[in-house]
């Protein structure tokens, strides 16, 4: 192996295992929105076995709903259910770089908990209570005047993100946000 074919690895999360399929101990997986297309060409998964991330050849991926993989070395059902329902990583080396962009925009996303959502004129819109995977869009499930509705977490409505503050400025379409009155500020700390 030539020193220019070394990458330092980096990971990212990129799914989640599910039940057991079959007696070839083949596994239902359910991959991040930003994966859905670009599975079927990836040849490693991870999974962290005691603290390490440790790389599992895919043998086959079936294209299926849900998608369907086999991985070498893992050829029972009861080897198989010891890797089920687990979150899997990927090398982000291997991702093209518009899926690695969307993957890790969605990770960042993901953590937004407990954030108080602004408009542009800073007006408190709602509080994260947490945030959805949908197929195709990432989703804050958000809070306001004890009503729980969906608010899309797409880059063109943020504006920006301040981590500290944990506060995000939006910029929404009419009629997103149920009529009613913003939260204060001392509802949002």
């Amino acid at each position: 192996m030539e020193t220019g074919d070394l990458h330092q690895i980096e990971l990212l999360p990129c799914g989640t295992t599910g039940k057991t399929q079959g007696i070839r101990g083949d596994l239902f997986f359910f991959p991040v929105a930003a994966l859905q297309d670009q599975f079927s060409k990836m040849n490693w998964m991870f999974f962290e076995i005691k603290g390490n991330k440790v790389p599992f050849r895919i043998s086959k991926f079936e294209d299926s709903e849900p998608p369907v993989v086999h991985l070498e070395g893992v050829d029972t059902p009861e080897t198989a259910k010891a890797l089920s329902n687990r979150q899997v990583w990927v090398d982000v080396y291997h991702l093209p770089e518009k899926a690695l962009g969307m993957m890790k925009k969605t990770n960042e996303l993901s953590e937004l908990q407990n954030f108080v959502i602004f408009s542009e004129d800073h007006q408190s819109i709602a509080k994260i209570i947490r945030t959805l995977e949908y197929p195709s869009q990432l989703m804050a499930e958000v809070e306001r005047d004890g009503v729980v509705f969906l608010i899309p977490l797409h880059e063109d409505f943020i504006q920006d993100i301040n981590i500290s503050q944990k506060t995000i400025v939006m910029n929404l379409p009419f009629g997103l946000i149920p009529a009613g009155n913003a939260i204060s500020a001392e509802e949002s700390e």
